[in-house]
């Protein structure tokens, strides 16, 4: 995507196929576009968050430590700044939102397939990793879809729930067992 802010052929090649989709949006245009941020933040936080952990259990391999033992991964998660483990919570829980927003995310998952089917249509201006990282969003898109399928609203916004809390509790549960709270 930072490829894109920085070359204004690929955008501009891309705006007819995003002001048709646009279009198609009328009253969820600004849902939308709020929604392609919120992927796009909920991107940047869960690789800050991954290259901490990263880094974290770097060390304790170092240590003679498996990060995949239950206490040496708390102690892991432990060392996450707070800040950075509630921003990822909150980014998680949209994006699992965006994906119980039916209506929306079949429009959005239309203008998707519209904007890979112009990038590979045009391969001298955009690479194969490029289309392959858009439709890896529309991948993601699509198999979210595939969870709410068959649920009321009632049960999406319990889940929803259901994820913050977990998450939440899980966090703080690696606190307490390393003596951080």
């Amino acid at each position: 995507l930072s490829g894109f802010v920085h070359s204004p052929s690929k955008v501009f090649g891309l705006i007819g196929s995003l002001g048709a989709a646009a279009f198609s949006f009328g009253k969820h245009l600004g849902a939308a576009f709020r929604t392609g941020f919120a992927a796009l933040n909920s991107y940047l936080t869960a690789r800050r968050f991954e290259t901490l952990m990263f880094e974290f259990a770097k060390e304790e391999l170092k240590k003679g430590n498996d990060p995949e033992d239950p206490n040496v991964f708390r102690a892991i998660i432990a060392q996450v700044p707070k800040t950075e483990a509630d921003q990822f919570r909150i980014d998680l829980v949209k994006l699992v939102e965006t994906l119980s927003n039916r209506e929306l995310l079949d429009k959005i998952v239309s203008m998707m397939r519209a904007i890979v089917r112009k990038m590979d249509s045009k391969p001298k201006t955009y690479t194969k990793l490029e289309v392959e990282g858009i439709g890896l969003g529309l991948s993601i898109l699509e198999k979210g879809r595939e969870l709410f399928e068959g649920l009321s609203e009632d049960e999406m916004k319990r889940i929803l729930a259901a994820v913050d809390r977990i998450e939440t509790d899980f966090f703080e549960d690696a606190l307490k067992r390393n003596g951080k709270i």
